[in-house]
């Protein structure tokens, strides 16, 4: 059995991810992509559907990339993403984490439109600044028709 402090510190880093999923979010939405590409390690993978990026620079040119392409908004409030089923194992200062992601675009008339479904699969490492994705796909479940 675990003790007291174990289980506290279990619990404080379930937390702290919690945390990194809700950054990530809010970074990504608010297109504050410097902040965006800090929550990655130094050695940090991004891979989505064909594509894979690893550390801070490539991170940040496939966000450009990806805008440029219109499969991101360029401005902030024109797209939300929302996270949700998040599952979260730690064991010691490694953790994986698998959640559901939706992404709403801002449709005729200011209505949202449902653009995509999909979930991550998080590899985490604990690091000097605090829990950080080692490596985070996000496959498309449901893609655009």
């Amino acid at each position: 059995m675990s003790s007291v402090e174990e289980r506290l510190q279990a619990l404080e880093d379930r937390e702290a991810i919690r945390a990194l999923l809700t950054a990530y979010r809010r970074a990504l939405d608010e297109k504050e992509f410097e902040a965006y590409a800090d929550l990655f390690g130094d050695d940090g993978e991004f891979v989505t559907d064909g594509r894979s990026v690893r550390g801070r620079a490539e991170i940040l040119a496939m966000l450009a990339e990806l805008q440029a392409e219109g499969a991101l908004s360029v401005a902030a409030g024109d797209d939300r993403h929302l996270v949700t089923n998040v599952e979260i194992a730690v064991d010691g200062d490694r953790a994986t984490a698998l959640s559901t992601w939706v992404y709403l675009t801002r449709g005729p008339g200011d209505q949202p439109q449902l653009s995509l479904v999909g979930h991550y699969e998080d590899s985490l490492r604990r690091t000097a600044a605090g829990w950080r994705f080692a490596r985070r796909a996000a496959p498309c479940d449901i893609p655009l028709p």
